[in-house]
């Protein structure tokens, strides 16, 4: 597992970032959220996540670990996959997250054009329609701990 990456960022774009680590370009794929802390800085160091599929590898980068740590709970419910992690993170902090959860905000979907945030509520709602269920209360606690 690759917990981090080192060097000096070599391009940056709102979706990717390549660090050269050794004469060696990673592509990191990134948030809205890690695309604003690494403007401006040449010299970085990336939290990462390898996301190992039968037709694909790819790497994840991170700005901070409580990011990282709500990109692999996202990643963890049924249904959304790492694509969908990065919109969400790109629309809302770990704190907005939790809040839209916790509230059962519906249209949070809207504050964002494009957001899947409603396949989230709808996907942490749809046992009771209430946060007393069981997977609703675990995924706040979850978010909550790494904010």
């Amino acid at each position: 597992m690759i917990e981090y990456i080192r060097g000096t960022l070599e391009e940056l774009t709102p979706a990717l970032a390549v660090v050269d680590c050794g004469g060696v370009g990673y592509g990191l794929n990134i948030s809205l959220g890690t695309f604003s802390a690494l403007q401006g800085r040449k010299e970085v160091k990336r939290l990462a996540v390898e996301v190992i599929r039968e037709d694909s590898y790819t790497l994840w980068g991170f700005a901070t670990r409580s990011e990282r740590e709500l990109f692999l709970q996202l990643t963890s419910v049924s249904g959304i996959g790492a694509g969908m992690a990065r919109m969400i993170l790109s629309a809302f902090s770990p704190a907005e997250l939790a809040e839209i959860i916790s509230s059962g905000n519906h249209r949070a979907n809207a504050l964002v054009r494009g957001c899947p945030c409603n396949h989230l509520i709808y996907t942490v709602f749809r046992y009771d329609g209430c946060c007393k269920s069981k997977v609703c209360t675990d995924i706040i606690k979850r978010i909550t701990f790494v904010i």
